[in-house]
């Protein structure tokens, strides 16, 4: 017999969602500060749902072609960022995010994804991104507003 407790890696014990995945925070934050102030050290990490969402933050703001050695990761969002907003643009939106939420982010199922546009607020888009984490059936939501102008926030959670 296995003894689990012996083969199991200490992280994973003591987080029970840690199979979920462990990535580095995003932006990366250094933990330790030199004496002269600057962060050093290892990278502030983060695991379970946190790393899907930030994931998804990531995904959402990375252009097909921008990671060399994965060109096909992302999605072409600021590609119809001079497309006339109506609802045909959003309706593109809607599908680019999909695709790149299916091909990338195999971790969760996507319930529920609306592009909302506001025709009073031009600049802005709102994606409301209703999931479910595969390996623990957990439903949960997520509210991110794309900046038509360039401006990278971060998710509203």
């Amino acid at each position: 017999m296995i003894d689990c407790n012996k083969t199991t890696p200490t992280f994973l014990k003591d987080q029970p969602n840690a199979f979920l995945g462990r990535g580095w925070a995003f932006p990366p934050v250094f933990k330790k500060v030199d004496k002269n102030g600057k962060r050093v050290g290892e990278t502030q990490m983060v695991d379970a749902e946190t790393d899907i969402r930030q994931s998804l933050h990531i995904l959402f703001h990375t252009s097909l072609g921008e990671r060399i050695m994965q060109p096909g990761y992302g999605c072409n969002l600021h590609d119809l960022v001079f497309s006339p907003m109506d609802t045909t643009t959003a309706t593109l939106f809607k599908s680019a995010l999909e695709t790149a939420i299916r091909l990338h982010e195999p971790r969760i199922i996507i319930d529920n994804l609306i592009v909302h546009y506001y025709p009073e607020n031009p600049d802005t888009l709102l994606i409301e991104l209703d999931y479910t984490v595969r390996a623990t059936n957990a439903r949960a939501n997520m509210v991110f507003p794309f900046y038509l102008n360039g401006e990278l926030t971060a998710p509203v959670l």
